[in-house]
């Protein structure tokens, strides 16, 4: 696996899930649906990979958000961060998105 990438993670609406990472001195976000109704926020994310082709194209996650979020993607790549302002119980979160580079 590379080393952790700081990054953000949040809900900008409801039903969009959007990660942003800078890998390399390339921005790469994660676009993606979300199965639940919420609105989070983590301006400190970690991402985990083990290489940068993860990155790129579809991919599907599943994890949880609460006072922690935590993101597996299909491809292994890993997002994890602290939730502000938290909330519990922590909710399951699923969706499918594609990853832009920029």
């Amino acid at each position: 696996m590379a080393m952790p990438v700081v990054g953000s993670a949040r809900t900008p609406m409801a039903t969009l899930f959007q990660a942003k990472f800078t890998v390399n001195e390339l921005l790469r976000t994660f676009n993606a649906s979300l199965n639940s109704n919420i609105l989070f926020s983590s301006d400190i994310a970690m991402l985990t990979y083990g290489k940068e082709d993860d990155l790129t194209g579809d991919d599907t996650y599943t994890g949880t958000a609460g006072a922690t979020l935590e993101v597996n993607l299909g491809k292994g790549p890993k997002i994890t961060g602290t939730i502000v302002p938290p909330f519990d119980p922590p909710i399951p979160i699923s969706g499918g998105g594609t990853w832009a580079s920029s």
